[in-house]
């Protein structure tokens, strides 16, 4: 059976829609303009985390886990 593919996109993010053997999957993707918000959200919580005086690294990619 063939797959269906939906693709949805707003400002921060892409949305691409399969159906495989009627089992819907679904595969997101930040755009440029939601890369660039998450880089400035991510200054503020290091600063959020240095002012509480936690000691945690904050790494700019997804652990994969």
């Amino acid at each position: 059976m063939g797959s269906v593919m939906a693709l949805f996109q707003t400002e921060f993010r892409f949305v691409a829609i399969e159906v495989l053997g009627g089992k819907q999957r679904k595969y997101y993707r930040a755009t440029p303009a939601g890369e660039a918000a998450l880089a400035e959200v991510m200054v503020k919580v290091r600063e959020l985390v240095g002012e509480v005086g936690l000691d945690v690294p904050l790494s700019n990619q997804a652990s994969g886990a």
